[in-house]
């Protein structure tokens, strides 16, 4: 999937909106709802007659950066290999298919069989953590501790970099 930066000119009695929809929808997830916001006030502003040159110069800029942004995610995703013992890594194409065709899936698997250090690895490989944070809860600390580390091994980057963890209280 290839993104394409949308580049807009300023001006402060005519800009496209469907550009900028379009590029907003291709920025970081977390920053579309502001984004977004922005353009549909900046629209009132100009239909109401008011300059909005500043403002669309602003918006232009947030919405390049978190472009930009996306693109440094999207470079530095490691290469993703999965160990051939683990029987989840056996139904890797069939995962990452289901994880691009479905908003939510559910994996049951033995204990043992990978699905907790492997399912983020195909959420990244079925393109998910480009837009946003791919999320992996533990019931315990050590256990989030554990597998943070675990997966930042596998992918060969240092923990805190590419993978992190978050406990309540720290």
């Amino acid at each position: 999937m290839t993104i394409q930066v949308v580049k807009h000119r300023p001006s402060a009695s005519r800009f496209d909106e469907r550009a900028l929809t379009k590029s907003i929808g291709q920025s970081l997830l977390r920053d579309r709802f502001f984004l977004r916001g922005r353009l549909k006030r900046l629209g009132d502003d100009a239909r109401a007659g008011r300059d909005v040159a500043t403002a669309l110069e602003d918006l232009t800029r947030r919405i390049e950066n978190s472009l930009q942004q996306v693109e440094m995610r999207r470079a530095a995703v490691p290469v993703l290999n999965y160990p051939e013992e683990l029987p989840v890594s056996a139904r890797c194409e069939e995962i990452v298919a289901a994880i691009r065709d479905h908003p939510v899936l559910i994996v049951c698997g033995e204990t043992g069989s990978g699905k907790t250090t492997q399912l983020p690895k195909l959420c990244l490989e079925a393109g998910r953590g480009v837009f946003g944070m791919i999320g992996h809860t533990q019931p315990r600390r050590l256990a989030a501790r554990t597998v943070a580390a675990r997966i930042a091994e596998e992918l060969g980057q240092p923990l805190g970099k590419a993978v992190g963890y978050k406990i309540r209280f720290q």
